[in-house]
């Protein structure tokens, strides 16, 4: 049911009332699954990245977004002082494919600085390509993605052809084999052109600080890695195998440190185990640090996993609520929101038409068909998440709708909804319900045009016809 185009994100380059008493929900936060014993040899790091006013910005951060000519790229006159002969190249269609002026390409960031980085290790960035076209048609094709010399390697791109509106990612790596500066680039062949990204670094003596190598996979089959592609409701385990001292013993410090607006993603069973998981709530972009310890000295450097989650069914509808009120909106005892998607035939609240928390599911497509709507998440005691997937809807006009179920003595809350279609987010909308008992008609979704309109109505109770 789920085949996924997957990608992720940085700075940028753009070129061109119902009494009855619910059921219990499933757990949001997903499945523990520890795995303490996995071994790999993926490292990772953070690197500073900066645009072409030479703004240099904390990956940590990456709020600032700038739009700039991709056709005068800025150059970096930093001279390696290690010559490098040696091109990484990941071609995927050597050289055939065709520029469309059509085609809309945004890469982000435009140059990453890793800064020290010690001999031996690793650090790591991961670089977004957005297909940015305003014409639905238009796939943006990767020919190419190239890093010259051997200290800097682009791996290969998560996705090679790229819907309206969706991305893809490819990390970078740096690791430097003397205490030298080093400067490359990046090229990247498409069929909007070719792009070029600035690289430096700079190798530094080994110290006595411990290393930090942090990788991750879907589940529990398949290779590690430092940039993983994944859909809402996987689960990714996270691995700080690789990482090393000098004999001592060492301690690991996992965070989050950047979910979507709305996740409640959490480190399973706790921050400090070598090998947590995390159930993947929302599409969007995460990043997970590791810091590691060796009698209490840390980590040269911290090192980081990317998550890029892309809904993979055609219509994906996504609840969130914030109550502020609610001290802990991720404890057991908060507000209860639900999601309603209903056909044009059916009627809020009322089987088979409306698909919510007490229909999850309903025959509405053609026999045999995988084109039925579903509703995977319903949360009942926080902030959401909720969603609704719909593959292969038939021809019809679906509508969206907020049922403020329960505040609990918290009181106001906002609602916000987001619409994915084909993977891209359409559209996000607010709502503040001022009390319980309270229904928003949120989004009508015509189809097959993808046409989307606004009641944004708020009344007492459910609306009473279609």
């Amino acid at each position: 049911m789920r085949s996924l185009m997957i990608l992720f994100l940085g700075l940028s380059l753009m070129a061109c009332g119902d009494d009855l008493q619910k059921k219990s929900a499933p757990d949001t936060n997903g499945p523990d699954n520890n795995l303490n014993n996995e071994t790999n040899n993926q490292a990772s790091n953070n690197g500073t990245v900066q645009g072409t006013n030479n703004q240099t910005v904390d990956p940590n951060n990456q709020t600032n977004n700038q739009t700039v000519d991709p056709n005068n790229p800025n150059s970096n006159n930093n001279t390696n002082t290690n010559n490098q002969n040696t091109n990484n190249t990941n071609n995927t269609n050597n050289g055939t494919i065709v520029v469309d002026p059509d085609v809309c390409i945004l890469v982000d960031p435009l140059s990453i600085n890793f800064g020290d980085v010690p001999v031996g290790s690793t650090a790591r960035a991961v670089v977004t390509i957005e297909n940015c076209s305003s014409e639905r048609n238009k796939t943006l094709l990767i020919d190419s993605v190239e890093a010259a010399g051997d200290r800097f390697i682009a791996s290969a791109p998560l996705a090679t052809e790229v819907p309206y509106g969706l991305l893809t990612s490819f990390a970078v790596e740096f690791k430097p084999t003397s205490g030298l500066g080093y400067s490359s680039q990046i090229v990247i062949e498409t069929n909007a052109g070719t792009r070029t990204i600035q690289l430096n670094g700079t190798g530094i003596a080994n110290t006595t600080c411990p290393t930090a190598m942090a990788s991750g996979r879907v589940g529990t089959s398949g290779n590690f890695s430092g940039n993983i592609a994944a859909i809402p409701l996987d689960t990714v385990n996270l691995s700080a195998a690789g990482s090393m001292g000098s004999g001592g013993t060492l301690s690991y410090e996992w965070s989050v440190l950047e979910r979507p607006t709305g996740s409640n993603v959490r480190l399973s069973p706790n921050a400090t185990v070598m090998n947590p998981s995390v159930f993947i709530d929302l599409a969007g972009s995460y990043r997970f640090e590791l810091r590691v310890y060796e009698n209490g000295v840390e980590s040269c450097v911290p090192a980081n996993v990317f998550v890029r989650a892309t809904a993979d069914e055609d219509v994906h509808v996504q609840l969130v609520w914030d109550t502020p009120s609610d001290p802990d909106q991720t404890d057991p005892t908060g507000t209860d929101m639900d999601i309603h998607y209903k056909r044009s035939t059916g009627v809020w609240n009322q089987e088979p038409g409306d698909i919510f928390w007490r229909n999850r599911t309903s025959d509405w497509g053609n026999f045999g068909l995988d084109d039925d709507p579903s509703l995977d998440i319903d949360d009942t005691d926080g902030a959401g998440p909720e969603n609704v997937n719909h593959n292969n809807p038939t021809s019809d006009t679906y509508s969206v709708g907020v049922y403020y179920y329960k505040d609990n003595g918290y009181g106001a809350s906002t609602a916000t909804v987001r619409i994915y279609l084909n993977g891209a987010l359409e559209t996000e909308r607010t709502k503040l319900f001022p009390t319980e008992g309270q229904f928003w008609h949120a989004a009508d979704l015509q189809i097959p045009s993808q046409t989307l309109t606004f009641p944004d109505t708020l009344i007492a109770g459910f609306p009473t016809s279609p």
